[in-house]
């Protein structure tokens, strides 16, 4: 074979191989940009679509939750019940039941999917407290009673 020619095929498979290396080069680059970019939108939907409403709703609650006791601290006695149940009724059992079924329909936003101990704890504050509610609710219950303080106060530790 003259010695041009193996110079061109040499120089062929040189070139092969060159750009061989270069594709599999870039798409492992570009694998590797679109699992970052999948890993940033998944974490992007799970502050937008988890972490930021909880965070919003659980301020809102504990600020209700606050409210309602300054209140029932500054009325009689006569007035106590009343204040809890419209404190409880209109504005503290809405942000529990928006809390519990936010964490319902988002749980697979969840980091790694495991559920830490504080949503644990949450789900059953949010939980007792919405039967408390209920049955206060149905007159078999006793309105503003200490369980769901106590429950209360073991959520924000």
């Amino acid at each position: 074979m003259p010695s041009n020619v193996v110079a061109a095929i040499t120089g062929g498979l040189v070139g092969a191989v060159v750009t061989m290396i270069g594709w599999f080069v870039t798409d492992y680059q570009r694998r590797k940009d679109a699992r970052r970019n999948r890993l940033i939108d998944y974490i992007q939907s799970q502050i937008h679509g988890l972490y930021a409403p909880l965070s919003i709703l659980a301020a809102k609650e504990h600020s209700y939750r606050k409210l309602r006791n300054e209140t029932r601290d500054r009325v009689g006695e006569d007035r106590k019940s009343e204040v809890w149940w419209r404190y409880t009724e209109r504005y503290v059992a809405p942000a529990q039941t928006e809390i519990y079924g936010l964490l319902q329909s988002k749980w697979h936003l969840l980091i790694d999917g495991q559920r830490p101990p504080s949503f644990d704890a949450v789900l059953e504050h949010c939980s007792r407290a919405l039967v408390l509610y209920e049955l206060d609710k149905g007159g078999m219950g006793n309105l503003g009673n200490n369980i769901v303080g106590n429950s209360t106060q073991q959520v924000q530790r």
